[in-house]
């Protein structure tokens, strides 16, 4: 079950002229432009576990448009807490289609099963082809907690699976049905369960033609029984979303062979939307007095950025039909807070924060801009920005000075500086070697980073790390990328490492680093084979020093170098003396 409220902001714009003969001026919304499905499933969490909660949220808008919504998460119930950093996300809506908005969300142990509430504040800019104006719905979604020893086999568990109204707004004055379903979840049967309703009052909500209390006969194991109340609104009631407590109280089921459930006794919160004219207290206070409200303002985008001067663009109106306000001081300023960076979080830039207006008729509007300075260390997160006025008006032909005040929010964030060093690759590599690659990163912002991711394409390698999440990098850290690329074939690995990553804006970015390197087949060596002359080794002999054996093997060849000569010379003298024999004889 879900309750909307529609804030003051999103009512139909009032002619300021007099002439009743004038075209109708283009019309905001009426009513709350967002909100969660009638008919969607209560989103669950069981209690002691980390999940993602997935709500729907729909624009309802019939005419006109609206551009990128900001959706900011108010304070969670006691005992649920944000799983990741961050409570306001952006998402791209078209009318009448839902959008899941993905929490990711911490249920302590102890938590008690029941149904709570989250605050949800969109935000988003209205189009109506005339005039754009920010415009701001308050919705509160519900989820379901299961208890942490609880399971869809069960373990001894009568539970209040959800409830249901057979309309999604009831009026002041109308009847209407409420239906609550009970799960048994246990191995065995529950007996004489009643399920009753308290905090019913004759001012606000009661039974209408039945008592505040039903009786299930029986409930067998792993099924579910549900109950209908007619109830009835009172007839004159505030707007606003009205608690019913539901208790169910059962006796358990006699022994079997699985064993005996025991008696059970559980509660839970529902919330009844109720739209009222009843004027509340305040209200009637301040009926007769002339306000202003801002009507719409502007900041230039979605967010601002620390240390960047914007201006900041407000349209007024006075909300009496009747009354004039005169000589209103309006001053900008910061919010009053015990922490100094609220209190600093926006400075005047070129001129004084405070104007005059002399006069401001019924019904009237005003524009003023004045150019604000964020903090340039201002941790990323949204501040108020405060809008005083002093003034005066003739109420019962009295003049009275009045004052009154709003602050409306601002969301700041911090530059994205997130940095990506140039790719370190070793090359080139051969064929069956692995080429080392090593990208380095830091956040040099004072954001954190979300959700880091780095992709390899290319051709010619693979790698075991061809997508890799990495995960959050906060403000000051570092680190690198590190892995391995195959080469497939000889010639040239080329590709790019994609870091993506969540800046603080909530906006995916991504960096390219671009790698190469050449790959070379793995050289190979000839074998000489039996053609070439082979040495002998010299055979080793008593061990004398290399030395010695060189000296001797030249010695060596000396003598026979000698022995040669000498040979050759007594062959030519013994030759000799025989051709002179050979003379002798002839004479």
């Amino acid at each position: 079950m879900y309750v909307t409220k529609t804030i003051p902001e999103c009512v139909k714009k009032e002619s300021t002229s007099s002439n009743d003969d004038d075209e109708d001026e283009p019309i905001d919304p009426i009513g709350t432009v967002f909100v969660v499905p009638q008919d969607a499933e209560m989103p669950q969490i069981q209690a002691g576990t980390t999940a993602q909660v997935n709500i729907p949220i729909k624009c309802s808008l019939m005419f006109g448009g609206v551009g990128s919504t900001q959706i900011s998460v108010g304070a969670l119930p006691e005992g649920l807490s944000f799983a990741s950093p961050g409570a306001t996300y952006q998402m791209i809506f078209n009318n009448n289609e839902p959008q899941m908005l993905a929490l990711n969300l911490t249920a302590e142990k102890n938590l008690k099963d029941g149904v709570y509430g989250i605050p949800l504040k969109i935000s988003y800019k209205y189009d109506n082809s005339v005039n754009v104006s920010v415009k701001t719905d308050e919705v509160t979604a519900y989820i379901r907690v299961l208890e942490a020893d609880g399971s869809q086999e069960g373990n001894g568990k009568l539970l209040i699976d959800s409830y249901k109204l057979d309309r999604p707004q009831i009026k002041e004055g109308e009847s209407f049905q409420l239906s609550v379903t009970i799960v048994n979840r246990d191995d065995s049967a529950y007996n004489n369960v009643t399920v009753s309703l308290e905090g019913l009052s004759t001012q606000s909500l009661t039974t209408d033609g039945m008592l505040n209390m039903q009786t299930i006969p029986t409930i067998k194991e792993g099924e579910s029984q549900t109950v209908t109340f007619k109830l009835r609104a009172n007839d004159s009631m505030e707007t606003g979303s009205y608690e019913i407590g539901v208790n169910v109280a059962a006796d358990g089921s006699e022994s079997t062979s699985e064993g005996t459930s025991s008696a059970q006794s559980i509660s839970a919160k529902i919330f009844v939307p109720i739209q009222g004219t009843k004027a509340s207290e305040d209200d009637k206070s301040n009926a007769s007095k002339p306000q202003i409200i801002i009507e719409s303002y502007d900041y230039g985008g979605m967010s601002v950025v620390g240390g960047q001067e914007f201006t900041l663009k407000m349209t007024f109106r006075n909300t009496s039909r009747e009354t004039a306000i005169e000589n209103m001081k309006m001053t900008v300023g910061n919010p009053a807070s015990e922490s100094d960076t609220d209190v600093a979080a926006f400075t005047p830039a070129k001129s004084s924060n405070t104007f005059f207006i002399e006069r401001i008729g019924p019904g009237e509007t005003f524009s003023r801009e004045i150019a604000l300075y964020p903090k340039a260390d201002a941790s990323p997160k949204s501040y108020g920005v405060r809008i005083s006025y002093k003034y005066e008006a003739v109420l019962n032909n009295a003049r009275q000075e009045l004052s009154d005040e709003e602050t409306i929010s601002i969301p700041l964030t911090q530059p994205d500086r997130f940095e990506v060093s140039d790719v370190v690759l070793s090359g080139p590599v051969y064929m069956g070697d692995s080429a080392s690659l090593s990208i380095s990163y830091v956040n040099m912002g004072k954001s954190s980073v979300y959700n880091l991711s780095v992709k390899l394409e290319g051709e010619n390698f693979t790698s075991g790390d061809m997508d890799t999440y990495i995960g959050n990098v906060e403000s000051g850290n570092s680190d690198s990328f590190d892995t391995t690329l195959n080469p497939e074939a000889p010639g040239t690995i080329t590709g790019k490492a994609i870091f993506t990553y969540e800046g603080p804006d909530g906006n995916a970015k991504s960096v390219e680093k671009e790698f190469s390197c050449e790959v070379m087949e793995m050289p190979t060596y000839d074998d000489p084979g039996t053609d070439m002359p082979v040495e002998p080794l010299p055979e080793e002999s008593g061990g004398l020093p290399g030395w010695a054996k060189w000296a001797i093997g030249g010695g060596c060849a000396v003598l026979l170098v000698a022995a040669v000569i000498v040979i050759r010379k007594i062959r030519k003298k013994r030759q000799a003396m025989l051709d002179l024999e050979d003379d002798d004889e002839g004479v």
